[in-house]
C-alpha cells in the first residue's frame, strides 16, 4: 500500500493511505491544488495527478435546485371595493347577497404564484386551469396602474410575457404593490 505525504498550510503532513486522502479530497480538508509526494518521487505534485478529480457532463447537476415560492397572492379586496358597499346597502332586498357571494368568487378564483423557477396564474374554483411562464423566458415584464387605487394603495397590474409572442401571456390583475412584485420577478431573473 502506498503512502502519501501533503503539503499543506506550508507544513508537511502524513503519510496516508489511499483512502484517507480520498475521504480527505471528499470532505474539504484536503484540496486537488495541495501537494503531494510518494517514495521513489523526484519532486513534489498536485494530488491532482494522483487523483484527477471528478467530471461531469456539462448539462448535469448534481443537485437539482429545488423550486421555492418567493410571493404568493390573490387580486387585492380594494379591488371590489364598490362592489362590497353595494353588496351591503343592497343586503337587505336580497341582492346584496348575489353581489357578496360573485364577489367571493372572483376573488378565490384567482391565485398568482411565483417562484424561483416559474409564475403562475391559477384561475377556477370548481373547474380549475394553470397558465405559468419559466422566470428565465419572461422577456417583458409591464406594469399598469389605473385610478385612485393605484394612486393610494399601490394597486395595479402585471402583464408578462416571453419572446414567443407580443401579447401578454399571464396577467396578474388588481394586485398591491405591484411594483414591488415586478422587481421581485427581475430579482429572481439574476
Amino acid at each position: 500500500m502506498h503512502q502519501t505525504f501533503i503539503y499543506k498550510n506550508e507544513q508537511q503532513i502524513g503519510p496516508f493511505d489511499d483512502l484517507t486522502i480520498l475521504q480527505s479530497l471528499n470532505n474539504g480538508s484536503v484540496d486537488y491544488s495541495d501537494l503531494c509526494w510518494r517514495e521513489g518521487w523526484a519532486e513534489w505534485k498536485p494530488i491532482e495527478a494522483l487523483y484527477p478529480k471528478p467530471s461531469y457532463p456539462k448539462n448535469a447537476t448534481s443537485v437539482e435546485e429545488e423550486e421555492k415560492v418567493a410571493w404568493e397572492g390573490r387580486p387585492s379586496m380594494l379591488n371590489y371595493i364598490g362592489m362590497w358597499m353595494l353588496g351591503v346597502i343592497t343586503l337587505p332586498i336580497g341582492v346584496g347577497l348575489i353581489i357578496i357571494i360573485s364577489i367571493l368568487w372572483s376573488y378565490y378564483s384567482r391565485r398568482y404564484v411565483i417562484s424561483n423557477k416559474r409564475v403562475a396564474l391559477e384561475t377556477g374554483i370548481i373547474v380549475k386551469s394553470s397558465n405559468q411562464l419559466r422566470v428565465k423566458d419572461i422577456r417583458s415584464i409591464n406594469v399598469s396602474k389605473i385610478g385612485l387605487g393605484a394612486l393610494i394603495f399601490g394597486i395595479g397590474s402585471i402583464e408578462l410575457s416571453t419572446a414567443a409572442t407580443d401579447k401578454a401571456e399571464v396577467v396578474f390583475s388588481g394586485i398591491k404593490n405591484a411594483d414591488e412584485v415586478r422587481d421581485l420577478i427581475s430579482r429572481l431573473q439574476g
